[in-house]
């Protein structure tokens, strides 16, 4: 493939040579979250009901999110992007993903109205 010399996108981000810190997942969030699944999946009415309950409750007594319980962070929090100094970003594959990108919006631009539907490009 010839893509040298093409256009290229502008819904590309370059964020090699960057570190996200912070802003994830609370520890053990995502086993507690299985267990809850597990034991709502195959309990009663009864012990569903329980479950519910005692989720809101806790949530309320221990000012919790109740999605932090389940293994989601929730959005939001501190994240923060910062340069990792051992990175070495290459521009001949920014330009290349940039282009690639470009084609992939040229394509769908054109095939997605015929079908009454409106392209809208993504970031990368």
């Amino acid at each position: 493939m010839r893509w040298k010399g093409r256009r290229q996108s502008t819904n590309v981000e370059d964020r090699r040579g960057t570190t996200v810190r912070g802003g994830g997942r609370m520890a053990g969030g995502g086993a507690l979250g299985g267990l809850i699944f597990s034991l709502f999946r195959r309990g009663s009415g009864k012990t569903k009901l329980i479950l519910i309950v005692g989720i809101i409750v806790a949530c309320f007594v221990f000012k919790l999110n109740p999605l932090s319980l389940l293994g989601f962070s929730g959005g939001g929090g501190n994240a923060e992007m910062v340069k990792n100094p051992g990175a070495n970003p290459d521009r001949e594959t920014f330009n290349y993903l940039s282009t690639l990108k470009a084609d992939n919006e040229d394509v769908w631009s054109k095939i997605l109205p015929k079908y009454g539907l409106k392209y809208r490009p993504s970031k990368m």
